[in-house]
C-alpha cells in the first residue's frame, strides 16, 4: 500500500471518545505513508437518533483533538438505498 497516495477511512465514530481500537486503526493508516489521509464520516439524513447521537461537528472536533493535522475530515450523507 505504500504507493497509494490517499488513505481513506469511511466510518461513523458514534462514540464520545475514540476507543483504543479506533486509534490503532487510525494509526495504522497513518503509518502506511500516504500523501493524504482522509476520514469520511457518515451522516444520517435525520437529526440525532439513539444509534447516531453525535453530529458531524462533534465527531470532527473529537478526531481533530487527537489528530490535529494528520487527517482531512469530510462527511457523506446517508442514502435511502
Amino acid at each position: 500500500m505504500k504507493n497509494v497516495r490517499n488513505g481513506v477511512i469511511v466510518a461513523r465514530f458514534q462514540v464520545p471518545n475514540l476507543l483504543d481500537e479506533h486509534k490503532k486503526f487510525l494509526n495504522y493508516v497513518l503509518s502506511q505513508g500516504h500523501k493524504n489521509n482522509i476520514i469520511i464520516l457518515g451522516v444520517p439524513a435525520t437529526k440525532a437518533t439513539k444509534s447516531n447521537p453525535l453530529d458531524f461537528d462533534s465527531r470532527r472536533k473529537m478526531l481533530e483533538e487527537i489528530y490535529p493535522k494528520q487527517f482531512r475530515i469530510a462527511y457523506l450523507k446517508d442514502e435511502n438505498d
